[in-house]
C-alpha cells in the first residue's frame, strides 16, 4: 500500500463536510397535508398493539408560518400549533409543550414535549404523503425524558400508522 502525501491527507482531514440540509430547498413548494386524515385501522400498528386504542383523525391547516394540528382520538381532542423551523417555538398556543414543526427534505416533521404518567417524554411524528396525496404514513417515536440510561433498555417506542384523507 502507497502512503498518501502529506498534502492530500490533510486536505482530506480538514476540508469541510457538508451534511444535506435538513429543511426543505428554497424555492421548492412544500407537500401540502392540510385536510381531514382518519386512520386506517387495518394498516396502522397503533390499532394492533394490544392496548385499548381509539381511533384518531387529524385535521391539519398548514401555512407558510406553522401547522395547526387538531387531533381527535375517541372522545378526547387536542389542538397544537406548531411553528415552523427547527428551534422555533411557540409561545402560549397549546396545552403540549415547545411545539415546532420542520421539514427534512418532503418530511414533514413535528415535535412537542408533554406529560404522561408524570414522566416527561418527546413525540416526534414525521408525516409522508404517497403520490397522489390521499394517503399520510406517520412515524410516530415516543421517547421518555427520565434523565439515566441503562445498557440494553429501550427509553422510547415507536409505530408507523397510515391515515387516509377524507377531505382536500
Amino acid at each position: 500500500m502507497k502512503p498518501l502525501p502529506a498534502t492530500l491527507l490533510a486536505a482530506t482531514l480538514f476540508s469541510p463536510v457538508t451534511a444535506p440540509s435538513l429543511s426543505r430547498v428554497e424555492g421548492q413548494t412544500p407537500s401540502d397535508f392540510s385536510g381531514t386524515w382518519t386512520m386506517d385501522l387495518a394498516r396502522s400498528e397503533s390499532a394492533h398493539s394490544g392496548e385499548p386504542f381509539k381511533a384518531v383523525t387529524f385535521v391539519i391547516a398548514q401555512t407558510d408560518k406553522d401547522l395547526r394540528i387538531d387531533a381527535t382520538r375517541g372522545d378526547q381532542k387536542e389542538s397544537i400549533v406548531y411553528p415552523f423551523g427547527k428551534g422555533s417555538r411557540a409561545v402560549g398556543t397549546s396545552a403540549a409543550g415547545h411545539p415546532e414543526a420542520y421539514w427534512e427534505g418532503s418530511k414533514l416533521v413535528t415535535e412537542t414535549q408533554r406529560q404522561v404518567q408524570g414522566y416527561t417524554v418527546t413525540v416526534k411524528e414525521t408525516r409522508t404523503l404517497a403520490p397522489g396525496g390521499r394517503e399520510m404514513t406517520v412515524e410516530t417515536m415516543v421517547i421518555v425524558q427520565h434523565g439515566y440510561s441503562m445498557p440494553g433498555v429501550k427509553n422510547y417506542g415507536s409505530s408507523k400508522d397510515v391515515f387516509i384523507r377524507s377531505n382536500p
